[in-house]
């Protein structure tokens, strides 16, 4: 009876959070989006990235492969996830970090050969909504 009564609860979505859209700051057409949730332990980033049909993400090593980074408030960064370019395809993936999200000061996608391109600092708006 106990499980009955708690169940509901477990399977409730979690209330959604702020999202931020990356800006492109390298020549590629991957975009992205971040949505931001808090929880008791830090904070949960959900990634929804696109890539077009037809554009190269990758060379004759096969696709490229990204990282998402995030910048504290006091300028330190981390990095939260990697994964590898589909062309054609819009991907979901989630990542996480300790930080509260009112101290992430900018989030970034890297190519794990160091380009970044996408960057966008945290808009402090977001986080009234």
């Amino acid at each position: 009876m106990i499980l009955g009564i708690g169940l509901p609860f477990l399977l409730r979505p979690a209330a959604p959070g702020p999202v931020l859209a990356l800006q492109q700051v390298a020549e590629q057409s991957l975009s992205a989006d971040v949505g931001f949730e808090s929880v008791a332990w830090g904070t949960r980033l959900n990634i929804d990235c696109d890539y077009p049909a037809g554009y190269e993400f990758g060379d004759a090593n096969g696709p490229w492969s990204y990282a998402l980074l995030v910048t504290d408030t006091k300028g330190s960064t981390m990095q939260v996830a990697t994964w590898k370019a589909v062309p054609g395809k819009e991907i979901t993936l989630q990542a996480a970090t300790s930080l509260p999200v009112d101290q992430i000061a900018e989030v970034t996608v890297k190519t794990l050969a160091g380009l970044t391109v996408l960057q966008s600092p945290m808009d402090k708006n977001l986080l009234d909504q």
